[in-house]
């Protein structure tokens, strides 16, 4: 049992707390609608890239990083590959303190109907401690299954 105030922790399948994984602002959005599925970590990262594959049908409109002090000299990301539903997003801090807790990172989807997957089929990063950071395999699902 928790205590008052406490949540509970997203571990991963070898029951390592996850640092990275996907939210969004919209779960279940109406056709047409633009939708914002955000990159969340817990912890301060250092540099981080990820890879997401979205099944459905939703076209991805944009992808980015959204934060200041990214290094400049290192290739930054978006990568997106909207026929195959993928996009890689990442960057590298300048500053070791890192970036985050919060949102590193942001993926815009145009919803057209029925139900839309998101998935982290590759992460790579480092905490602010050059730790290895942990990386959320669980899907996150938009719209609602037209077979239940």
């Amino acid at each position: 049992m928790m205590a008052e105030g406490e949540s509970e922790q997203l571990l991963d399948e070898g029951g390592q707390p996850v640092t990275v994984s996907l939210v969004c602002d919209v779960n279940d959005p109406n056709e047409g609608d633009e939708v914002t599925v955000y990159v969340y970590t817990d912890a301060p990262l250092w540099l981080f890239l990820v890879d997401v594959s979205v099944v459905g049908d939703a076209n991805i409109t944009s992808a980015d990083c959204n934060l200041d002090g990214l290094d400049p000299t290192l290739p930054t990301y978006p990568y997106i590959d909207e026929p195959a539903g993928f996009v890689e997003i990442g960057g590298v801090m300048l500053s070791q303190e890192g970036f985050g807790p919060g949102n590193v990172g942001y993926i815009k989807l145009l919803y057209h109907s029925g139900q839309v997957s998101l998935s982290i089929t590759f992460g790579c990063g480092l905490d602010a401690y050059c730790e290895y950071t942990n990386f959320s395999t669980e899907s996150l699902f938009i719209g609602s299954d037209p077979n239940e």
